[in-house]
């Protein structure tokens, strides 16, 4: 899920096969690089795959979400940009892992009525 509906590109690190991001060098990819024996040429590779906003998905799937999980390796702006309809028509409880950007996040969150627990 992403901001807008359309094809990005994905970055899938064949170092530990834990860490996918759309964001290349994303968080962790570092530190996996640091621990793992690899081939320097193919340590991460790039796939093309279709992004959906939330709002868009939950409108034709005809759900009312109540929990919304988000774990999304530095992407957590552009999937919350595109979920704001459903923040507001049905205030789902979120648990987001946050990775850089923390600030826009939480004033975007805190805008929407949500408070953070830690």
């Amino acid at each position: 899920v992403g901001s807008c509906n359309t094809h990005l590109p994905f970055y899938v690190e064949n170092l530990t096969g834990q860490n996918n991001s759309f964001i290349i060098n994303f968080p962790g990819y570092q530190k996996n690089k640091e621990n793992a024996f690899y081939q320097e040429k193919n340590d991460v590779d790039e796939i093309l795959v279709e992004v959906v906003k939330l709002d868009d998905f939950v409108e034709q799937m005809n759900i009312v979400p109540n929990f919304i999980k988000v774990d999304v390796e530095g992407f957590e702006f552009e999937v919350i940009k595109g979920m704001l309809c459903t923040l507001e028509n049905f205030h789902p409880i979120l648990m987001i892992e946050v990775q850089d950007n923390f600030e826009p996040i939480y004033q975007m969150m805190k805008k929407y009525g949500y408070k953070m627990l830690d």
